[in-house]
Parts: C-alpha cells; sequence; structure tokens
C-alpha cells in the first residue's frame, strides 16, 4: 500500500485491525484485501438508503438486485450498472432520465 509516498506492506501499515495476519500462513484462515477506487465519496448525512434496497452484513456480495441497481445508476450518474449483461439491462429498461448537477 501506499504510506506517505512510499510502498510498505499492508502488515506493517499503521492499521486499525491488530490481528489481520493472525493466520497470514494459512491460505484457509488468512485475511484477503480488495482494492477500491472510489469513483464518488459523499458525507454519511447524504447516504442513499431506501426501503426495498439490498444489504448484506457478509464480506463479499455480488449486486444484483435490479431495484438497487437502478437507483445506484440514477444517484450517481453511471453509465452503466455492472459488469454482467443481465444487470445492465434491467437497469436500462427502467432507469430514469439523467439529472444534471442544478437538480441535486
Amino acid at each position: 500500500m501506499s504510506l506517505d509516498d512510499r510502498q510498505v506492506p499492508i502488515l506493517q501499515a499503521p492499521l486499525v485491525a491488530p490481528r489481520m495476519g493472525e493466520d497470514a500462513e494459512d491460505p484457509e484462515l488468512s485475511e484477503y484485501l480488495a482494492r477500491v477506487e472510489w469513483i464518488d465519496t459523499r458525507p454519511r448525512s447524504r447516504a442513499l438508503k431506501e426501503k426495498g434496497m439490498f444489504a448484506n452484513q457478509n464480506v463479499v456480495a455480488k449486486l444484483r438486485q435490479t431495484f438497487t441497481l437502478q437507483r445506484l445508476v440514477e444517484e450517481f450518474d453511471l453509465d452503466r450498472p455492472a459488469d454482467d449483461e443481465r444487470s445492465r439491462t434491467a437497469a436500462a429498461d427502467t432507469a430514469s432520465p439523467r439529472r444534471n448537477q442544478s437538480q441535486q
């Protein structure tokens, strides 16, 4: 990871996860990380939260619920909701027209 303009191993970074390297020698039990490139952020007070939206407390989940995909496409002015064709088609069929910045 990048830390103060230099690359350091994740287990040497000052994280609030003291046991992250606990089972590093065991591929079945060790922790794995996924890089995330945030293309948009907002304060918690502006979080998109509606009844009926997909929610899952698992560490990893593939988002396929049409309603949630549609709302995310609308809210974040996305070109497409996901990489799989089924999700793209479902969202394209029912997505609202895009809102410009002055309407938000």
